[in-house]
């Protein structure tokens, strides 16, 4: 079994690793962010498929916050 720290992951592992700490589902992420739909969001915490670039910044905020206190 293999620990990863998590600013050495990929974004697409941060994302899951953000959602789940979150206690989101696909869908309400996928709500959250403006995705397309679940099985695109699927495939991207998969690593199957690229974060799209108009979404790119979006999910960085998800994953790294916005830098400003809610």
């Amino acid at each position: 079994m293999s620990i990863y720290k998590f600013d050495e992951m990929p974004l697409y592992k941060q994302l899951k690793v953000t959602r789940v700490m979150h206690d989101l589902t696909q869908a309400q992420l996928v709500e959250k962010l403006g995705l397309p739909d679940v099985p695109m969001l699927s495939r991207i915490e998969r690593g199957e498929i690229g974060i799209p670039l108009h979404h790119r910044k979006n999910i960085r905020e998800f994953v790294f916050g916005s830098g400003e206190e809610e």
